[in-house]
């Protein structure tokens, strides 16, 4: 495997922290409309042993999380949450919690780059960003693009062209 310069590590951090945060989107759809995942496999009939009750009366939108911290909002096989007080979003598809959008990765790096302007290891792309002509979004794209010819990330289908696996490098 090829050597990541500061900028790819940088973009290769914000993926693994996004891929993380999804976590959070995928237990409020195993609590909210557990059968989303059991139909795309994402989850089995005996990992909700009787956890399975009918969720026809959850609303597309609404709150959700221990304090009701989160709001969420349905849409086909995934969900979107957004914090209450940060306004953090993360949005993610059932079935693979690797699987990522680059449009929801942006949206939330965007907000990651607004919360945590000290954060040194972001230095490096803020630093080519002012010394580029680019956009934050021409420019992670782009390294998303050097990650996925180093197959770090693989593109998960040509039907859904925007959307990425993130494959661990552990």
């Amino acid at each position: 495997m090829q050597q990541l310069n500061t900028h790819q590590k940088a973009v290769l951090n914000l993926i693994r922290q996004f891929v993380n945060r999804q976590r959070l989107v995928f237990e409020a759809i195993r609590e909210l409309r557990p059968t989303v995942l059991l139909s795309t496999g994402a989850i089995k009939r005996e990992d909700l042993v009787g956890k399975l009750k009918l969720r026809s009366e959850i609303p597309d939108k609404g709150l959700w999380g221990k304090n009701k911290e989160w709001e969420y909002s349905f849409h086909g096989l995934g969900c979107k949450l957004t914090h209450m007080v940060t306004r953090e979003p993360i949005e993610w598809n059932a079935p693979s919690i690797n699987n990522f959008d680059r449009y929801w990765f942006m949206n939330w790096t965007n907000w990651y780059l607004q919360q945590n302007s000290e954060d040194s290891s972001l230095q490096s792309l803020k630093s080519l960003l002012a010394e580029s002509n680019s956009s934050i979004e021409e420019l992670v794209f782009s390294i998303l693009n050097q990650l996925e010819a180093m197959k770090i990330v693989i593109r998960s289908s040509t039907q859904y062209p925007n959307e990425y696996t993130f494959v661990s490098m552990d």
